[in-house]
């Protein structure tokens, strides 16, 4: 899949004269590719790229937006209303959704874009600090 449709269409938007490293990072649920697999770096060089893959931490929280603040900012805004019956939680965390704002989420991602920069630099280990 990576080498069929994601490279052509990441080429089909590169912009020509920029010749630097492409890191592909993936997620490590089950290593997609290993870090320095041959036939990946060989794919990468037909599109004229340098490639260097890198998995992210195992199960880590700091690689999901949702537990990097969009669940937080929906659940602080659901403990503003009280609940008596077992229907009202469901209907306050929907009205806390259509509440969160698009700054907000804006704000997750690139909370989660700052970790994956991250974890790039550290080589898809998790010894890093905020």
């Amino acid at each position: 899949m990576l080498i069929d449709r994601v490279f052509p269409a990441v080429r089909a938007v590169w912009p020509g004269g920029k010749r630097r490293a492409i890191f592909v990072q993936q997620d490590n649920a089950g290593p997609h590719v290993v870090e320095y697999d041959p036939v990946v770096a060989a794919a990468g060089v037909q599109y004229g790229w340098t490639l260097k893959v890198r998995c992210q931490p195992p199960r880590s929280p700091d690689m999901s937006v949702l537990d990097l603040g969009f669940f937080n900012s929906i659940q602080s805004l659901q403990y503003q209303e009280a609940t008596y019956t077992i229907d009202q939680p469901i209907a306050t965390v929907d009205r806390a959704f259509k509440a969160t704002t698009s700054t907000t989420l804006d704000h997750c991602f690139m909370t989660l874009q700052s970790v994956m920069e991250t974890v790039i630099k550290h080589h898809g280990k998790n010894d890093y600090k905020f």
